[in-house]
């Protein structure tokens, strides 16, 4: 790959659901089952880790995006502590002779010697989103019906990920290749504020069999994506 000599830091991709949920960035880990909350600094820095931009970018667009001045420290911090959690494809390069823990020390100390916060919450997943949160994960603007049998709990669910992600809306359009969805069909969407409308779930899938393969990661919903797409019995 184009990045794989370049010694810039790269993001992980593979077995990942990143999502928002309010002002916060969560990450969940299918390999670990850990879900990870990033702060606002450190969701910036994993945004832009493509094995194209330097330290130095990353340090200028990281104060563009949260409005202040951001060390270079702060952001090799958050680089480290993404890798510590496996978050990283290619890690950031450093000299030979300088470990990434001494490589830290030196930056806390250029910032002035004030001991770095965690910048990267991490627990056993559904715990890591609290319960006055909500997470649909891989299911998020996955089909849904209004029958008794393929709503939230057989559609909207996976056990141990889902946490209060509800059936809901209109679901007008049909996924690409699928067929027109009847009167039932809707998306599920996380309960509360901050929920995609239903043209923003409509414009997530643009390839055939796109949704089918999203939604059915993590082992998929209780019914699975052909029944809830159908919508039978409606």
């Amino acid at each position: 790959m184009r990045w794989r000599n370049k010694g810039l830091p790269v993001a992980r991709e593979e077995g990942l659901l990143v999502e928002s949920v309010g002002d916060e960035t969560v990450v969940y880990d299918a390999k670990t089952k850990e879900a990870h909350c990033l702060s606002p600094l450190t969701a910036v820095v994993f945004a832009h880790c493509d094995g194209d931009t330097t330290i130095a970018e990353l340090t200028s667009l990281t104060a563009e995006r949260l409005g202040e001045p951001v060390e270079p420290s702060r952001v090799l911090d958050a680089l480290a502590q993404l890798e510590e959690r496996e978050l990283m494809a290619v890690p950031a390069k450093i000299r030979d002779d300088l470990s990434r823990r001494d490589m830290l020390r030196r930056s806390a100390a250029a910032a002035g010697g004030v001991a770095m916060a965690p910048l990267i919450t991490s627990v056993v997943a559904p715990n890591a989103i609290a319960a006055n949160s909500a997470t649909c994960a891989n299911l998020l603007c996955c089909p849904c019906c209004t029958n008794s049998n393929l709503n939230k709990n057989d559609c909207c669910t996976i056990k141990n990920v889902t946490i209060n992600c509800e059936c809901t809306g209109f679901r007008t359009l049909p996924y690409p290749g699928g067929p027109t969805p009847n009167t039932c069909g809707k998306y599920c969407k996380p309960s509360g504020t901050g929920a995609p409308s239903d043209a923003q779930c409509a414009a997530m899938f643009t390839n055939v069999g796109q949704a089918e393969s999203i939604c059915g990661q993590a082992g998929g919903s209780v019914a699975g994506f052909v029944a809830c797409q159908a919508c039978a019995g409606c």
